[in-house]
């Protein structure tokens, strides 16, 4: 009788052992502080009230476009999700929510739905589909994508699309990786931002960006 007692006692300390030794879960964000430098500053810009912005959902590459983050080799075609490192929220999701941040902050204006929005007020709606969002593990990350700005309300100015490639050098780890690809959402922010404030989108000799052309 007392080792009818023993065995599931056993199995329960076999199970609690298993539950201690599973692997912590780590999740990541695209999305900048709200201590970031840019956001502290984006009341003192100039063009607040002028505009807004609308920043539509993102389209993203069905390789990525799950909860884990996925490394490649660089060298070869083999991509690994990684169980241990997941996304916050969709990344998607986390790709329009940085950019509108970033683009808010730079541009000192608000991002709103579209919809309801006052018929009279000028807006840029924006929209972005990413055909790559590599990283390279403890090299580097690569954000290819395409936008399409349309300007509501908006006198003078006409739809433009373009498509740049950013490429950012990367330490090792999940973290440095993450942050590069939020740097490289930066740059490609901050190329939007100059052509809605009516400047060129990228300098010729920027590092790290290739513009492949606008039309």
């Amino acid at each position: 009788m007392k080792y009818s007692y023993l065995i599931p006692t056993l199995v329960l300390i076999a199970l609690l052992g298993g539950c201690a030794a599973a692997p912590k879960i780590q999740y990541y964000t695209l999305i900048p502080p709200l201590a970031d430098t840019a956001l502290a500053n984006a009341a003192s810009k100039a063009t607040a009230g002028r505009y807004a912005i609308s920043v539509q959902p993102v389209s993203v590459p069905d390789q990525v476009d799950r909860p884990q983050i996925v490394i490649s080799g660089g060298d070869s075609a083999r991509v690994t999700p990684l169980n241990e490192s997941l996304w916050v929220s969709p990344l998607g999701d986390q790709v329009r929510r940085a950019l509108s941040a970033d683009l808010s902050a730079r541009l000192g204006t608000l991002d709103i739905a579209a919809d309801t929005a006052p018929s009279s007020l000028p807006v840029w709606k924006i929209f972005l589909t990413v055909q790559r969002f590599d990283a390279i593990f403890g090299r580097q990350t690569i954000l290819d994508a395409t936008w399409r700005l349309d300007p509501v309300h908006l006198r003078g100015r006409r739809p433009t699309i373009c498509r740049a490639e950013v490429t950012v050098p990367v330490g090792a780890g999940v973290p440095a990786l993450v942050m590069g690809q939020r740097k490289a959402l930066w740059t490609l922010s901050s190329l939007i931002a100059a052509q809605i404030s009516g400047g060129p989108p990228a300098p010729s000799n920027r590092p790290g960006v290739v513009l492949k052309g606008c039309a």
